[in-house]
């Protein structure tokens, strides 16, 4: 486990790491496979199937991709998914007020 980043990123990302390494082997592909089709290194693979929180955010996205998983992420951090940014901006919407029309201007 990694103190440097927060237990719900670090689950995640562990989350996220069996889900690669389940695809992949639902593939039949070995790890070797997957690292070279990615062009990248063994070691590499392993740690991102154990969540290691070192691994950059491109290695993740590549493998994602041949995976063809990618676009699970794209829709999952859309703005229309953003529940408290779209939140917050009702709440700075203006106050929307009733104004007494006298009958002479009806």
């Amino acid at each position: 486990m990694n103190d440097s980043i927060p237990i719900e990123a670090q689950q995640s990302l562990t989350s996220w790491g069996e889900a690669i390494s389940i695809a992949r082997r639902r593939r039949r592909w070995s790890q070797e496979n997957l690292a070279l089709r990615m062009n990248t290194s063994l070691s590499t693979i392993r740690r991102m199937e154990e969540g290691n929180p070192g691994i950059g955010i491109g290695i993740w996205c590549s493998a994602l991709w041949l995976l063809g998983m990618l676009d699970r992420v794209d829709t999952a951090i859309s703005p229309e998914q953003d529940l408290i940014g779209i939140g917050a901006d009702l709440n700075e919407l203006p106050k929307h007020r009733i104004i007494q029309v006298p009958a002479s201007m009806i």
